[in-house]
């Protein structure tokens, strides 16, 4: 019987799994894998890291990063916690977040406005005298107090200010008191000015039934009493305001008064209350005091709005527009509450 013949086998169906060629090639492939894998969770680490370190630099930065920028005038975060605990002592505690973060905002442009532009446009200058003065006031002390010096100190220690950033703010309050009183000595001897009575309801029927009353020949002063909620116990008036002159008014309550004719009883609605207004006369008359005060607070807020609204304002520390990290930074450190 013949021998039969072994037919090899063709080389491209060797198996290498077995060799050590292929034990070789399979390591490296899984030292090549074990390394893009440590590579990566080092990537991530890194990654993770970094953020972390980013964190911490950017709050370690942030106390001295802009809260606030008027032109030229800037206060860091750090200042602008600094402002609020001072007002939060000056206003007796009130730490309402949505109220004192507005409101320092609001103090510290204006602040940089009367600053930047009282003595150039209004000529009004502030001596050392006038800075000792409001700083005493801020104080509630008398300049002459012997302690003087000792509480300021005391107060810079207390507020965390230096004493240049104190003196700006005592000058700003001295420079608004000043301008104020310019407008007021600058009034005219007599104004364009009417003589009302006024009752003030909750409602539009009510207001309607009042008119109703007087046009029948109703007492406007028994009305008031009834029926006004500006009435007090003791209140003689009447409802009765005197001549008012031109610029103490809202806008558009003196519009609408003025164009009223002589013995007009008309209903004016506001926001929040229905006005029973009548025009008894209109003449020219001089202002009482408080209401050259009234006329010069206006004047003055006037001019004020003017300046700002001129201005490019940078404000962090708005709640809608600005950055709620430091605006948080400013509500821990400064002991507001959120309610």
């Amino acid at each position: 019987m013949a021998k039969r013949r072994k037919i090899p086998t063709p080389s491209w169906e060797h198996s290498t799994s077995g060799t050590l060629a292929g034990r070789l090639d399979a390591n490296r492939w899984q030292l090549f894998a074990t390394g893009a894998v440590l590579l990566l969770v080092i990537a991530a680490i890194g990654v993770i890291g970094w953020a972390f370190l980013s964190d911490y630099i950017e709050d370690e930065r942030r106390p001295g990063s802009t809260a606030l920028e008027v032109v030229d005038r800037e206060y860091t975060v750090r200042d602008f916690g600094q402002r609020v605990e001072m007002y939060v002592e000056e206003q007796g505690g009130q730490n309402q977040a949505f109220f004192v973060i507005p409101t320092v905002s609001n103090l510290l442009v204006e602040e940089a406005v009367l600053l930047q532009f009282a003595e150039t446009e209004e000529g009004i200058t502030v001596t050392e005298d006038d800075i000792r003065a409001q700083i005493a006031l801020n104080l509630g002390i008398q300049v002459s107090d012997p302690n003087f010096d000792a509480r300021f100190q005391e107060e810079l220690q207390a507020t965390g200010l230096t004493e240049e950033e104190y003196r700006d703010l005592a000058k700003g309050r001295s420079i608004k008191g000043k301008l104020t009183t310019k407008f007021q000595e600058e009034l005219p001897e007599s104004l364009p000015a009417v003589h009302i009575r006024q009752i003030s309801v909750a409602t539009q029927e009510t207001a309607d039934d009042i008119v109703s009353q007087l046009e029948d020949g109703a007492d406007f002063a028994s009305l008031y009493v009834e029926h006004s909620q500006d009435y007090a116990e003791g209140d003689e008036t009447g409802g009765d305001e005197g001549f008012v002159p031109e610029g103490v008014l809202p806008e558009d309550l003196e519009t609408f008064i003025f164009g009223l004719e002589d013995g007009d009883i008309r209903v004016f609605p506001t926001n929040n209350v229905f006005l029973v207004v009548e025009k008894l006369e209109e003449a020219e008359q001089p202002p009482t005091d408080d209401q050259k005060s009234r006329l010069a607070a206006n004047a003055y807020s006037d001019w004020y709005a003017e300046k700002r609204d001129s201005l490019e304002i940078r404000d962090e520390m708005d709640f809608q527009t600005g950055d709620p990290d430091k605006i948080s930074w400013v509500i821990d450190h400064a002991g507001l509450v959120l309610q």
